[in-house]
């Protein structure tokens, strides 16, 4: 699990970095002390499995709550959970924005606490469908929600997820009828999660990380109707 942090208090930060160090299962942690950083990140192309995010930040006109709401737009599979001082304060608002919200801590953060939150976004993740897959040696399970694209290489299979990339040996019509519900086929060696499509056109479909792939013309009219169906089925 990918995880950032957003907290333009320090102390406040240090103090989660340290309950965070006896979590098991984070295979990477971000610290963020101004919104900037974290939105270059995104436009840099990574994202994360959750974001704690700082509700009140001083001299910002944005509150972590219209960040979060911007940022899921980009990141839909981002999950956030909201820190602040004042439960009181903003316990309406953290309703108000379209954010995957799992919860909020109240600072000074417990451990009890934090650790129920992310046990919560874990089953979150792996609850939805995923693959499992054999590589290196290892067996690895992977949300669907995580994966950007696959792309058939020679005699090998890369899975671009947003941690990275995952090689296997295996043909991607195995694993186009194992995704076919929100994955898009637009080219004999790409299958594309729609999540992660920013625009479709004839020849090319971009990603929202800015990443561009080929459309094939007998592929197109068929992916550009599959993808609007999902774009309306989300409104």
């Amino acid at each position: 699990m990918k995880i950032a942090v957003c907290d333009d208090d320090k102390n406040c930060l240090d103090s989660i970095k340290r309950l965070l160090a006896e979590y098991p299962g984070i295979s990477r942690i971000e610290y963020y002390q101004e919104l900037s950083q974290l939105s270059e990140a995104l436009e840099n192309g990574t994202t994360y499995d959750l974001v704690l995010m700082d509700i009140e930040w001083e001299g910002n006109e944005q509150d972590g709550i219209t960040y979060a709401a911007q940022y899921n737009v980009h990141s839909p599979q981002t999950w956030f959970i909201f820190v602040t001082a004042y439960n009181d304060k903003f316990s309406q608002k953290i309703f108000w924005e379209k954010v995957n919200l799992c919860g909020f801590l109240v600072k000074p953060v417990k451990k009890e606490n934090l650790e129920k939150l992310l046990e919560k976004v874990r089953e979150k993740i792996f609850s939805s469908d995923a693959l499992i897959l054999q590589h290196g040696g290892i067996t690895e399970k992977i949300a669907n929600s995580q994966i950007r694209y696959l792309e058939s290489n020679a005699h090998q299979l890369l899975i671009h997820t947003i941690s990275g990339e995952i090689s296997v040996y295996e043909k991607l019509d195995v694993y186009e009828k194992k995704l076919h519900k929100d994955f898009l086929r637009v080219h004999k060696s790409f299958l594309v999660n729609m999540q992660y499509i920013r625009r479709i056109e004839m020849k090319e479909v971009t990603m929202q990380d800015g990443t561009v792939l080929p459309v094939s013309k007998t592929r197109y009219s068929a992916s550009r109707d599959k993808y609007f169906r999902y774009i309306r089925a989300m409104l």
